[in-house]
């Protein structure tokens, strides 16, 4: 699985990283530069973007709505197979502030991991994002 974790800086980075199974089989990569997000996501083309809300430089839900999404149904993903046309990767915030959960959510993302949590959840989160990842529901159709 192709990661992308997108955090302040490499510490929080290296951190995020060391909470992932090694068993899962993950190429992670790093971006510690909000205005640089879309780039790293052209240039890695990741299964999944672990996003650190607090990261600094752009507004966070601008930030989802910036990974050159498409809009398809949850069906056509199952009958195809695969996204129909462009690009779009699985994102998983990361919070210190559960009342973003419910922001992160509605901006297209596919799963909310608190950070005081993290060491207990996100291994959860990833493991389900790579099980099933054309239901991975990012916006317009999260369910």
């Amino acid at each position: 699985m192709n990661v992308l974790i997108a955090a302040d800086d490499q510490t929080t980075c290296q951190e995020i990283q060391s909470l992932l199974d090694p068993q899962l089989d993950i190429t992670a990569h790093t971006c510690v530069d909000a205005c640089d997000l879309r780039r790293h996501v052209r240039a890695t083309r990741p299964d999944l973007v672990l996003l650190d809300w607090e990261l600094t430089g752009r507004p966070p839900a601008a930030l989802l709505f910036a990974l050159d999404r498409v809009s398809c149904s949850p069906a056509s993903r199952q009958t195809t197979g695969h996204w129909p046309t462009g690009y779009w990767p699985a994102v998983i915030v990361l919070s210190n502030c559960p009342e973003v959960k419910p922001v992160a959510l509605a901006c297209g993302a596919a799963a909310f991991v608190h950070k005081h949590q993290a060491h207990a959840t996100l291994d959860t989160a990833v493991r389900r994002l790579a099980a099933d990842p054309l239901n991975a529901c990012p916006v317009p159709c999260l369910a």
